[in-house]
């Protein structure tokens, strides 16, 4: 009996143990080293709608962390559908999702098809917390790398997944990866972890760099009990990011002109698009003495001293390209789903608006498009369209495909405001 007693015991406190990360109790943060609990899954996009981490027998399992809302996290999945196809037998991308509902997510895979019907390979979870909780990260994505045995070997941000990591660890070496550990990068002033400076000391400060490993793209201000700004910064941002927040020039692309001699530090204008390390900044500018337009103006001075640019919004006369409808047209019917779109998205997937009002399909076209597309119709329904994955890359492509719904695109030049970054003087 006493055998028993303590047989029971054992297999009780076992029990405990194993169902810890599903009762409400606290989840230890997991850091590179650490095993990986064998966490019970609710996927979509898969064969199997219920699975454990540990019945995935692959060499090298990647964690992906997601939502819906994160236009970066969506843009990488063609690459990482690439990577998936290439390592397919040895590797598994596993999409984590804690927001967003398993109908949502099915209906996000379901509209991106290739012409042949494919869609994304990816199985993604959904309503697990307990991950996010062991893998604590403020930016997404956020990658997580196990290994056979659920070992972390490397939590990195995007730039790291390619196929030359993933082959080199396959391969058996050793993998150095930068750690991506931004959870408590709001609390001090960037780069001030040495202990010497404290940031309730600091009375002005700038801080310029090139892009930082093990963070993700990053952007937050402070303002003091007076409400006035006394801290602004960027992590790993691009130029044309940080100028934009910096001067309040929230202008679609289209309206963006940058006229320099060295057009290379501007290929990438968005700090979620595919990431080139050479082309994103790290700037923070700190000042406790200064009002909000003494702050603001002392940014743009310092921006422009370290970038050696000058930026302002003036009105121009530019090309652009008005959206007309002369005939009457039968548009399809929505069926009343969501809204959603991913026109922005790369990839040889077609391209789709689905429940989507023209204001809102022309607004995108400005954040694809060179030229500002202007909606000159008078159309106040919902469009269901769908267009060939290159369509955006030419004007005269895009203008053939919106003819089969009733659109024409007519060339003017038109004054409008525009956000101008030219060299300095």
């Amino acid at each position: 009996m006493k055998f028993i007693t303590k047989l029971v015991f054992v297999l009780l406190l076992t029990s405990m143990a194993l169902l810890g990360y599903g009762q409400g109790n606290p989840a230890k943060e997991l850091n590179i080293g650490d095993t990986c609990p064998d966490l019970s899954l609710s996927l979509v996009n898969h064969k199997y709608k219920k699975t454990k981490l540990n019945e995935i027998k692959k060499s090298l399992i990647i964690l992906d962390f997601w939502t819906l809302s994160c236009s970066g996290c969506i843009l990488s999945f063609p690459k990482l559908d690439s990577l998936q196809h290439r390592f397919d037998s040895k590797i598994q991308i596993l999409l984590m999702n804690e927001m967003d509902s398993e109908e949502r997510i099915l209906n996000f895979f379901e509209r991106r098809k290739t012409k042949s019907g494919a869609k994304y390979s990816l199985p993604s979870s959904f309503g697990d917390s307990i991950a996010k909780k062991l893998f604590k990260h403020r930016s997404i994505p956020h990658y997580v790398w196990l290994d056979s045995a659920l070992r972390i070997v490397a939590i990195t941000g995007p730039q790291e997944i390619v196929g030359q990591n993933i082959q080199s660890f396959l391969n058996g070496e050793k993998i150095s990866l930068p750690f991506k550990n931004d959870y408590g990068i709001d609390e001090d002033a960037l780069f001030s972890h040495s202990g010497i400076l404290n940031k309730a000391h600091i009375e002005s400060q700038v801080t310029f760099t090139g892009f930082a490993n093990g963070l993700g793209p990053h952007v937050r201000s402070f303002t003091n009990n007076a409400g006035r700004i006394y801290r602004q910064y960027w992590i790993n941002y691009p130029i044309i990011g940080i100028y934009k927040d910096a001067y309040k020039a929230y202008l679609p692309k289209s309206q963006i002109l940058v006229e320099v001699k060295d057009m290379k530090r501007f290929r990438q204008e968005d700090a979620t698009a595919e990431w080139n390390t050479k082309d994103l900044y790290c700037f923070e500018m700190i000042n406790n003495s200064d009002d909000l337009i003494n702050f603001e103006e002392n940014l743009k001075a310092n921006l422009n001293q370290f970038f050696g640019l000058s930026a302002k919004l003036e009105r121009r006369f530019v090309k652009c390209y008005v959206l007309t409808s002369k005939k009457p047209r039968i548009f399809k019917k929505p069926d009343g789903t969501e809204q959603s779109n991913n026109l922005r998205e790369s990839g040889q997937h077609m391209k789709f608006v689905k429940n989507m009002s023209l204001a809102a399909f022309v607004s995108s076209l400005n954040q694809i498009m060179s030229n500002p597309i202007i909606n000159g119709t008078n159309y106040k329904g919902r469009l269901d369209m769908q267009f060939e994955p290159d369509v955006f890359n030419d004007i005269l492509k895009l203008e053939n495909a919106l003819k089969k719904y009733g659109f024409d695109l007519i060339e003017e030049t038109r004054e409008m405001e525009v956000f101008m970054i030219t060299d300095k003087q």
